[in-house]
């Protein structure tokens, strides 16, 4: 039969240990909390990236067009060809980056939403599209560079040859190549960053307090999900 003093100590131990177990789980909530945190802000620099990037294809689309449209008025074969060329390019950024934008904010809160409900999930998911993302920007710089060489050739064959128009849509094309490739080179850049946020992401599905501190009041650690 166990002592008034036994049966003190082994109740001031467990309510120690209750407490040592309710310290641990306080603790590994600010942790995930922090590290939930940290893959907010990286997904949230990524979409403000994006959407700056964004705003900055429309300036270069209108400022391509306007700038081709005042060339059609001027009356040389050169700037025919430059200007057709830069209003057709200049259009297709204006389309590409409006409808791009308009896109940013309900994905941005969807994966905000996923990443709320599932930090696992959001990981696997978000690595994978950030990915395939990251593949076609080097689809996207050969393709590039490709319209690079060929606004170069077309260009040196309109002034070697005396084909003013030609030379003017080489100049243009090859041009636009160099902008979109600068800018191409820094979107690249962030999603790369954004990968290496997410690979160091290390969500757990869950994480309970040891055997030995659950005892005390049968104390059970709640569910965490999130290392960054």
């Amino acid at each position: 039969m166990p002592t008034p003093r036994r049966a003190a100590l082994r109740g001031l131990m467990r309510r120690l240990t209750g407490l040592a177990a309710f310290g641990l789980a306080a603790a590994l909530g600010r942790s995930a909390q922090a590290q939930s945190s940290a893959a907010a802000t990286a997904m949230d620099d990524w979409f403000a990236g994006e959407k700056y990037e964004a705003f900055v294809f429309l300036g270069l689309g209108a400022a391509s067009t306007g700038t081709g449209a005042y060339l059609l008025t001027r009356d040389t074969g050169f700037a025919r060809g430059a200007g057709y060329t830069a209003i057709a390019f200049g259009a297709v950024e204006m389309i590409f980056a409006t409808t791009y934008t308009l896109g940013l904010g309900p994905k941005h809160d969807e994966l905000k939403g996923d990443l709320a409900k599932d930090q696992v999930k959001f990981r696997r998911d978000e690595l994978d599209r950030m990915n395939a993302i990251a593949d076609r920007f080097v689809l996207y710089r050969y393709t590039e560079l490709g319209i690079l060489a060929a606004g170069a050739g077309l260009a040196t064959y309109g002034f070697v040859h005396e084909k003013p128009a030609l030379a003017g849509i080489g100049v243009t094309a090859g041009v636009h190549a160099v902008l979109v490739l600068t800018l191409d080179y820094f979107a690249e850049s962030r999603a790369h960053r954004y990968i290496r946020a997410l690979e160091g992401y290390r969500p757990e599905t869950t994480l309970q307090a040891p055997g030995a501190l659950r005892r005390g009041w049968g104390f059970r650690a709640p569910i965490m999900t999130g290392a960054f």
